[in-house]
Protein backbone atom coordinates (compact mmCIF):
# COMPACT_ATOMS: atom_id res chain seq x y z
CA UNK A 1 0.00 0.00 0.00
CA UNK A 2 1.00 3.56 -0.82
CA UNK A 3 0.68 5.73 2.18
CA UNK A 4 0.99 9.39 2.00
CA UNK A 5 1.42 11.36 5.21
CA UNK A 6 -0.48 14.81 5.06
CA UNK A 7 0.34 16.73 8.63
CA UNK A 8 -3.16 17.19 9.71
CA UNK A 9 -4.77 15.67 7.03
CA UNK A 10 -4.08 12.37 7.21
CA UNK A 11 -6.30 11.08 10.10
CA UNK A 12 -8.97 13.64 9.85
CA UNK A 13 -8.95 14.71 6.43
CA UNK A 14 -9.51 11.26 4.98
CA UNK A 15 -12.38 11.12 7.69
CA UNK A 16 -13.90 13.93 6.49
CA UNK A 17 -13.83 12.13 2.85
CA UNK A 18 -15.20 9.00 4.04
CA UNK A 19 -18.13 11.40 5.87
CA UNK A 20 -18.44 12.99 1.92
CA UNK A 21 -19.03 9.85 0.83
CA UNK A 22 -21.20 8.88 3.25
CA UNK A 23 -23.49 12.29 2.67
CA UNK A 24 -24.92 13.00 -0.66
CA UNK A 25 -24.21 16.37 -0.33
CA UNK A 26 -22.07 17.96 1.92
CA UNK A 27 -21.45 21.78 2.10
CA UNK A 28 -18.14 21.45 3.70
CA UNK A 29 -15.33 18.88 4.52
CA UNK A 30 -13.47 19.47 7.61
CA UNK A 31 -10.08 18.75 9.03
CA UNK A 32 -8.60 18.94 12.06
CA UNK A 33 -8.47 22.56 13.72
CA UNK A 34 -4.78 22.65 13.10
CA UNK A 35 -5.58 22.18 9.09
CA UNK A 36 -8.50 24.33 9.11
CA UNK A 37 -6.88 26.78 10.95
CA UNK A 38 -4.63 27.34 8.27
CA UNK A 39 -6.93 28.84 6.05
CA UNK A 40 -9.36 31.34 7.70
CA UNK A 41 -13.01 31.51 6.33
CA UNK A 42 -14.16 35.09 5.49
CA UNK A 43 -17.38 37.00 5.96
CA UNK A 44 -17.46 36.74 1.47
CA UNK A 45 -17.04 32.80 1.76
CA UNK A 46 -19.58 32.24 4.96
CA UNK A 47 -22.30 34.33 2.93
CA UNK A 48 -21.88 33.00 -0.37
CA UNK A 49 -22.17 29.17 0.75
CA UNK A 50 -25.03 30.13 2.76
CA UNK A 51 -26.34 31.46 0.32
CA UNK A 52 -27.45 28.39 -1.23
CA UNK A 53 -28.34 25.17 1.22
CA UNK A 54 -27.36 21.85 -0.05
CA UNK A 55 -30.36 20.31 -1.96
CA UNK A 56 -31.35 16.60 -1.51
CA UNK A 57 -30.79 14.77 -4.72
CA UNK A 58 -33.87 13.50 -6.55
CA UNK A 59 -35.20 9.93 -5.31
CA UNK A 60 -34.71 8.29 -8.62
CA UNK A 61 -30.88 8.68 -8.57
CA UNK A 62 -28.88 5.83 -7.51
CA UNK A 63 -25.68 6.61 -6.17
CA UNK A 64 -22.85 4.14 -6.91
CA UNK A 65 -19.85 4.44 -3.91
CA UNK A 66 -16.66 4.33 -4.89
CA UNK A 67 -16.50 6.67 -8.29
CA UNK A 68 -13.76 8.82 -8.17
CA UNK A 69 -12.38 11.54 -10.33
CA UNK A 70 -8.95 13.79 -9.52
CA UNK A 71 -8.43 16.56 -12.11
CA UNK A 72 -4.85 17.54 -11.50
CA UNK A 73 -2.24 16.67 -8.34
CA UNK A 74 0.22 14.18 -10.54
CA UNK A 75 2.87 15.67 -8.84
CA UNK A 76 1.41 16.64 -5.38
CA UNK A 77 -0.85 14.18 -3.71
CA UNK A 78 -2.63 12.62 -6.53
CA UNK A 79 -1.18 9.75 -6.96
CA UNK A 80 -1.24 8.41 -3.30
CA UNK A 81 -5.03 9.45 -3.12
CA UNK A 82 -5.68 7.40 -5.65
CA UNK A 83 -4.37 4.19 -4.21
CA UNK A 84 -6.67 5.12 -1.14
CA UNK A 85 -10.10 6.05 -3.52
CA UNK A 86 -9.39 2.57 -4.49
CA UNK A 87 -10.00 0.82 -1.30
CA UNK A 88 -13.21 -0.67 -0.58
CA UNK A 89 -15.85 -2.42 -2.62
CA UNK A 90 -15.74 -2.24 -6.15
CA UNK A 91 -14.28 1.56 -6.44
CA UNK A 92 -13.15 3.17 -9.92
CA UNK A 93 -10.74 6.28 -9.65
CA UNK A 94 -9.45 8.29 -12.57
CA UNK A 95 -6.98 11.20 -12.77
CA UNK A 96 -6.42 13.72 -15.36
CA UNK A 97 -3.80 15.86 -15.82
CA UNK A 98 -1.57 17.47 -18.43
CA UNK A 99 1.65 15.12 -18.06
CA UNK A 100 2.39 11.54 -19.80
CA UNK A 101 2.71 8.55 -17.60
CA UNK A 102 4.38 6.11 -20.35
CA UNK A 103 6.54 7.17 -21.11
CA UNK A 104 7.00 9.32 -18.46
CA UNK A 105 6.78 13.07 -18.28
CA UNK A 106 7.31 13.75 -14.38
CA UNK A 107 8.09 11.29 -11.47
CA UNK A 108 5.80 8.52 -11.48
CA UNK A 109 6.35 6.16 -8.35
CA UNK A 110 5.93 2.17 -8.92
CA UNK A 111 2.75 2.18 -6.43
CA UNK A 112 0.64 4.09 -9.36
CA UNK A 113 2.52 2.57 -11.93
CA UNK A 114 1.19 -1.01 -10.58
CA UNK A 115 -2.25 0.58 -9.83
CA UNK A 116 -2.30 1.61 -13.63
CA UNK A 117 -1.53 -1.60 -14.35
CA UNK A 118 -4.31 -3.48 -12.45
CA UNK A 119 -5.92 -6.31 -14.87
CA UNK A 120 -8.91 -4.82 -13.16
CA UNK A 121 -8.66 -1.85 -14.54
CA UNK A 122 -9.62 0.31 -11.46
CA UNK A 123 -7.21 3.03 -12.33
CA UNK A 124 -7.82 5.27 -15.38
CA UNK A 125 -5.07 8.05 -16.27
CA UNK A 126 -5.77 10.35 -19.07
CA UNK A 127 -3.47 12.99 -20.24
CA UNK A 128 -5.55 15.91 -20.79
CA UNK A 129 -5.13 20.13 -21.15
CA UNK A 130 -7.21 21.27 -18.41
CA UNK A 131 -7.53 24.87 -19.01
CA UNK A 132 -9.24 23.15 -22.29
CA UNK A 133 -13.16 24.22 -21.11
CA UNK A 134 -14.66 22.20 -23.84
CA UNK A 135 -13.57 19.10 -22.24
CA UNK A 136 -14.69 19.06 -18.82
CA UNK A 137 -17.82 18.03 -19.78
CA UNK A 138 -16.31 14.87 -20.68
CA UNK A 139 -14.01 14.81 -17.98
CA UNK A 140 -15.91 15.62 -14.89
CA UNK A 141 -18.65 13.06 -15.82
CA UNK A 142 -18.04 9.01 -15.72
CA UNK A 143 -18.06 7.05 -19.60
CA UNK A 144 -21.44 5.48 -20.26
CA UNK A 145 -19.28 2.76 -21.64
CA UNK A 146 -15.88 1.08 -21.35
CA UNK A 147 -14.00 -1.87 -23.35
CA UNK A 148 -17.62 -2.23 -25.61
CA UNK A 149 -19.52 -2.34 -22.56
CA UNK A 150 -21.82 0.02 -20.54
CA UNK A 151 -20.65 0.93 -17.29
CA UNK A 152 -23.72 1.87 -15.36
CA UNK A 153 -22.47 5.25 -14.21
CA UNK A 154 -24.37 8.23 -13.67
CA UNK A 155 -21.61 10.22 -12.33
CA UNK A 156 -18.89 10.50 -10.18
CA UNK A 157 -19.41 10.42 -6.37
CA UNK A 158 -16.35 12.48 -5.78
CA UNK A 159 -14.61 15.08 -7.50
CA UNK A 160 -11.19 16.04 -5.90
CA UNK A 161 -9.71 19.26 -7.55
CA UNK A 162 -6.25 19.19 -7.17
CA UNK A 163 -4.91 21.95 -9.75
CA UNK A 164 -2.83 24.46 -8.88
CA UNK A 165 0.58 26.44 -9.57
CA UNK A 166 3.10 25.16 -6.27
CA UNK A 167 5.91 26.86 -6.82
CA UNK A 168 6.25 30.31 -5.34
CA UNK A 169 8.40 32.26 -7.12
CA UNK A 170 6.15 31.82 -10.48
CA UNK A 171 5.09 35.25 -12.24
CA UNK A 172 1.40 36.35 -11.09
CA UNK A 173 -0.20 35.93 -14.31
CA UNK A 174 0.87 31.96 -14.29
CA UNK A 175 -1.01 31.95 -10.45
CA UNK A 176 -4.39 33.90 -12.37
CA UNK A 177 -4.11 31.38 -14.89
CA UNK A 178 -2.99 27.48 -13.54
CA UNK A 179 -4.81 28.42 -10.22
CA UNK A 180 -7.62 30.41 -9.75
CA UNK A 181 -9.04 30.64 -13.12
CA UNK A 182 -8.73 26.39 -13.79
CA UNK A 183 -10.13 25.74 -10.61
CA UNK A 184 -13.02 28.12 -11.42
CA UNK A 185 -13.26 26.85 -14.58
CA UNK A 186 -13.08 23.25 -13.59
CA UNK A 187 -16.25 24.05 -10.63
CA UNK A 188 -18.26 26.12 -13.04
CA UNK A 189 -18.04 23.20 -15.44
CA UNK A 190 -19.20 20.40 -12.59
CA UNK A 191 -21.74 22.54 -11.80
CA UNK A 192 -23.20 23.30 -15.78
CA UNK A 193 -23.75 19.33 -15.97
CA UNK A 194 -27.13 18.00 -15.92
CA UNK A 195 -28.20 17.31 -12.31
CA UNK A 196 -27.92 13.25 -12.79
CA UNK A 197 -24.07 14.25 -14.10
CA UNK A 198 -23.16 15.92 -11.44
CA UNK A 199 -20.91 14.91 -8.94
CA UNK A 200 -21.89 14.16 -5.59
CA UNK A 201 -19.63 16.02 -3.73
CA UNK A 202 -16.64 18.23 -5.08
CA UNK A 203 -13.64 18.70 -3.04
CA UNK A 204 -10.74 21.08 -3.11
CA UNK A 205 -7.19 20.55 -0.93
CA UNK A 206 -5.97 24.03 -0.12
CA UNK A 207 -2.11 23.92 0.29
CA UNK A 208 -0.63 25.76 3.21
CA UNK A 209 -0.21 28.91 1.60
CA UNK A 210 -0.73 31.42 4.33
CA UNK A 211 1.80 34.07 6.26
CA UNK A 212 2.93 31.36 9.06
CA UNK A 213 6.60 32.56 10.39
CA UNK A 214 7.35 33.06 13.38
CA UNK A 215 3.99 31.43 15.27
CA UNK A 216 3.02 31.14 19.10
CA UNK A 217 3.30 27.81 20.30
CA UNK A 218 -0.48 27.37 20.37
CA UNK A 219 -0.47 27.86 16.14
CA UNK A 220 -3.63 29.32 15.36
CA UNK A 221 -7.39 29.17 15.90
CA UNK A 222 -10.25 28.42 13.99
CA UNK A 223 -11.99 32.07 14.35
CA UNK A 224 -8.14 33.69 13.49
CA UNK A 225 -8.29 35.43 10.18
CA UNK A 226 -4.90 34.78 8.78
CA UNK A 227 -3.10 36.59 5.93
CA UNK A 228 -1.96 34.34 2.29
CA UNK A 229 1.54 34.43 2.08
CA UNK A 230 2.48 36.37 -0.85
CA UNK A 231 0.83 36.10 -4.43
CA UNK A 232 0.84 32.47 -4.69
CA UNK A 233 -0.98 32.25 -1.16
CA UNK A 234 -3.14 35.56 -2.50
CA UNK A 235 -4.67 33.43 -5.52
CA UNK A 236 -4.77 30.34 -3.62
CA UNK A 237 -7.11 31.73 -1.33
CA UNK A 238 -9.07 33.87 -3.70
CA UNK A 239 -9.72 30.08 -6.01
CA UNK A 240 -11.94 29.14 -2.39
CA UNK A 241 -13.87 32.41 -2.36
CA UNK A 242 -14.60 31.98 -5.80
CA UNK A 243 -15.86 28.72 -6.10
CA UNK A 244 -17.71 29.07 -3.20
CA UNK A 245 -19.94 31.33 -4.89
CA UNK A 246 -20.84 28.96 -7.66
CA UNK A 247 -24.73 27.91 -7.08
CA UNK A 248 -25.02 24.19 -7.64
CA UNK A 249 -22.04 22.44 -6.91
CA UNK A 250 -21.69 20.53 -3.52
CA UNK A 251 -18.27 22.51 -2.43
CA UNK A 252 -16.01 21.42 0.24
CA UNK A 253 -12.43 21.92 1.33
CA UNK A 254 -9.67 20.25 2.86
CA UNK A 255 -6.81 22.14 4.28
CA UNK A 256 -3.81 20.55 4.71
CA UNK A 257 -0.88 21.56 7.00
CA UNK A 258 2.41 20.27 5.04
CA UNK A 259 2.50 16.90 3.95
CA UNK A 260 5.19 14.15 3.03
CA UNK A 261 5.61 10.59 1.98
CA UNK A 262 6.45 7.89 -0.42
CA UNK A 263 7.22 9.67 -4.09
CA UNK A 264 6.03 13.00 -2.76
CA UNK A 265 9.11 15.73 -2.57
CA UNK A 266 6.71 18.97 -2.99
CA UNK A 267 6.10 21.48 -0.27
CA UNK A 268 8.87 21.81 3.05
CA UNK A 269 9.22 18.56 5.09
CA UNK A 270 11.23 16.38 2.40
CA UNK A 271 14.01 19.07 1.71
CA UNK A 272 14.04 19.74 5.53
CA UNK A 273 13.91 15.76 6.23
CA UNK A 274 17.24 15.51 3.57
CA UNK A 275 18.92 18.15 5.21
CA UNK A 276 18.60 16.74 8.38
CA UNK A 277 20.53 13.99 7.65
CA UNK A 278 23.13 15.53 6.33
CA UNK A 279 23.52 16.86 9.73
CA UNK A 280 23.30 14.12 11.30
CA UNK A 281 25.54 12.91 9.21
CA UNK A 282 27.98 15.62 9.62
CA UNK A 283 27.33 15.33 13.57
CA UNK A 284 26.29 19.31 13.40
CA UNK A 285 23.18 20.65 14.75
CA UNK A 286 20.35 22.14 12.27
CA UNK A 287 18.62 25.02 12.55
CA UNK A 288 15.17 26.67 11.07
CA UNK A 289 15.60 30.37 10.15
CA UNK A 290 11.86 30.91 11.71
CA UNK A 291 10.19 28.63 14.36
Amino acid sequence: MHHLSLIAFTNHGAAACRQAERRAHPRWVRASAPARASASRTARTRDAAASHRPRRPPAARSVARGHAHTPGGTTTVARALAAYLLEGDEPRAQVTDRFSVNPPTTYIDPAFLDLLKDPAGRLEYRQVNLGNVERHADLLAPPAERDGAPTGWTHFDLVFDLTGEMGFDKPELLFITNTYQLALSLAASAAALPPERRPSAYVRLQQPFYDMKSLPGAGHAEGDKLKPDGVRGRWWHETLRGIAQIRDLNFGIVRSAAWYGPGAWDTEVVPRLVVGHVYSYLGEEMKFLYK
